[in-house]
């Protein structure tokens, strides 16, 4: 079975975090329990020979500045901007110049009509059951990246921060080649060191 690099992300990432769940069972509560926080977005991130995926959740209210349906025309432009700012990798992160290409892409939007996003990026919304654990509305984003020369890289700065408003705290998990880490990550401290 061949896995994208997106999925074969997520299975490392899945692993990481079982290890890190077993060996720290009481900060995993913790973070359970603030699945979606304002302010505080996950990006994981995997280096791996020529491909670099990046995995992005995030509450709307990050991105937008609001978190239910849009409902005026200044708020469904906000929509309309954001999914054109998160469509580009550069306003997410910024690597060295490893002559990168997009390989794959995909973004889950919670207020993308059906008719605009077809089958991609469309959440629905069950009207009549609305529990307390399920979760609002986030934004999900991936990338794949094909590039040269990924041994060379040392520092990732991440973006979001310049682009985005609402974002305060990104935890953010990292693995490449020779090393694995986590940073947590404010407009002060925009940098993962990787080596």
């Amino acid at each position: 079975m061949k896995f994208s690099a997106i999925k074969k992300a997520s299975i490392l990432f899945i692993v990481c975090f079982s290890i890190n769940t077993y060996a720290d069972e009481e900060e995993h509560e913790h973070r359970h329990h603030e699945a979606h926080v304002h302010g505080k977005a996950e990006l994981n991130l995997l280096i791996d020979g020529t491909t670099i995926a990046i995995e992005l959740k995030s509450p709307a209210l990050n991105v937008l500045g609001f978190e239910h349906e849009p409902e005026t025309n200044e708020e469904k432009g906000i929509v309309k901007q954001a999914k054109k700012k998160l469509s580009n990798y550069k306003n997410i992160f910024s690597i060295a110049d490893l002559n990168c290409q997009v390989t794959e892409y995909e973004i889950e939007s919670p207020y993308e009509s059906e008719h605009e996003e077809g089958h991609h990026g469309h959440k629905h919304h069950d009207e009549e059951y609305h529990s307390e654990d399920d979760d609002h509305d986030d934004y999900y984003l991936s990338y794949s990246l094909k590039c040269e020369n990924t041994n060379e890289l040392k520092i990732i700065e991440i973006k979001l921060f310049d682009n985005f408003e609402g974002f305060e705290i990104i935890e953010a998990t990292w693995i490449n080649q020779t090393n694995a880490g986590r940073s947590e990550l404010s407009s002060k401290q925009k940098i993962i060191k990787l080596k």
